[in-house]
């Protein structure tokens, strides 16, 4: 089941300044490790996250703002570990006509 987003759902990724190995050390989550069981320790859920852009780097490692079309969200899943949240953005392959 996906949850609505709210603004205490927890903190998106792991901090820096947080303990090692309570959290993967980054803020994605790739779809083909979600299916392979490897968030399978602090996997809780999936979520969308209502959004209005998002930014996103392209072949030259630039980023830009892209917006997103009416009733569009980002799957991210929720994570949780000790009473702690954590929500990492889900990705995917890049399509071979944008390598």
């Amino acid at each position: 089941m996906l949850r609505k987003w709210q603004s205490n759902l927890g903190c998106l990724d792991k901090r820096k300044q947080e303990v090692f190995g309570r959290f993967p050390n980054h803020g994605w989550a790739r779809i083909d490790s979600l299916r392979a069981d490897k968030w399978k320790p602090w996997f809780t859920g999936p979520v969308l996250i209502s959004a209005n852009n998002l930014i996103e780097r392209d072949h030259d490692k630039q980023s830009r703002w892209v917006t997103l079309a009416p009733g569009m969200a980002i799957q991210a899943l929720l994570t949780e570990r000790n009473e702690e949240r954590r929500v990492y953005v889900v990705t995917e392959e890049t399509r071979p006509e944008y390598q």
